[in-house]
């Protein structure tokens, strides 16, 4: 996809193997601090998160969330269930490079700003501390006696 922009941050065993074989509109960030990743994250039309592992939680999507990004996710393990397919983004086949090439062109379509909107919505009411709080409760006084 050379009409897109792509910037990968953090790093790897394989960091320099891809960078050499990169193309022009690939930019690599690596390793990035918090307040840098949340800039890029910010500014970014989506967060692409391609994990092939069963994640417990995908931290990158609630920091995405935060920053009104909207997310391409593959659905795989939990990262999966975070998103909400079509209003805070959308999801691929985890193990398929077609499929992620769909999904971003199927992304394209869509409108970004107002899914960032759902997207920040959703982490104010899920992950946020407050909303996190008032889940949380409801938990404890669902089972309370």
């Amino acid at each position: 996809m050379p009409d897109k922009h792509l910037v990968i941050a953090g790093t790897g065993t394989q960091f320099e193997e891809y960078k050499a074989i990169a193309t022009d509109n690939v930019e690599f960030a690596g390793f990035l601090n918090r307040e840098n990743l949340a800039t890029v994250t910010h500014k970014a039309k989506a967060v692409i998160v391609p994990s092939q592992w069963y994640e417990t939680f995908g931290m990158i999507i609630a920091e995405a969330y935060a920053e009104h990004t909207p997310v391409i996710v593959g659905d795989i393990g939990n990262i999966a269930s975070l998103v909400d397919e079509g209003i805070t983004g959308i999801k691929f086949k985890y193990d398929s490079s077609e499929s992620l090439r769909d999904a971003v062109e199927e992304f394209e379509n869509l409108d970004s700003a107002k899914m960032g909107e759902e997207a920040y919505n959703k982490y104010r009411r899920e992950f946020a501390p407050d909303g996190n709080y008032q889940m949380l409760k409801a938990i404890y006084d669902s089972v309370k006696e």
